[in-house]
């Protein structure tokens, strides 16, 4: 991996692409700058954010939350669809596997994103939540 140091408000705007109307972001004080692979990272929160746009209601939001967490970088994903049963969890990052969605999706995204995340030495992770899904990625904080 090669990475720098980059702004991250501009950094998620520009990889939330084509879905940017249902996005909001959310970059707390002191996570303005992450050094990461930058074209890695955009490939998790791309694959993140089209899964979220996909499995939410077709007025949802979808929601990124940058924040440092202790020695480590966050970004936290969450989507107003019907969320990840805690028994699916274990297996949602293998390849090829959807979570019994039935969308049309290769199941690739979220296998990307962890092999992605994983090359940072970090991790990424289905959180409980009250409503639809919500998936950390979190990276050294360097």
């Amino acid at each position: 991996i090669a990475p720098t140091e980059f702004p991250v408000r501009p950094f998620l705007e520009e990889a939330t692409g084509v879905h940017r109307e249902r996005v909001s972001i959310v970059v707390s004080p002191g996570a303005g700058t992450v050094v990461a692979d930058r074209a890695r990272m955009t490939q998790v929160i791309t694959n993140l954010v089209d899964n979220a746009v996909r499995h939410s209601p077709q007025s949802g939001t979808v929601s990124i939350r940058a924040h440092r967490t202790g020695d480590r970088f966050a970004f936290d994903v969450r989507d107003e669809g019907p969320g990840i049963a805690p028994a699916d969890r274990h297996a949602v990052f293998d390849r090829f596997t959807r979570g019994g969605s039935t969308d049309g999706g290769t199941g690739l995204g979220l296998g990307i994103a962890r092999w992605a995340t994983e090359l940072h030495g970090g991790t990424i992770d289905v959180l409980d939540s009250e409503s639809g899904c919500h998936i950390r990625v979190a990276i050294p904080g360097r």
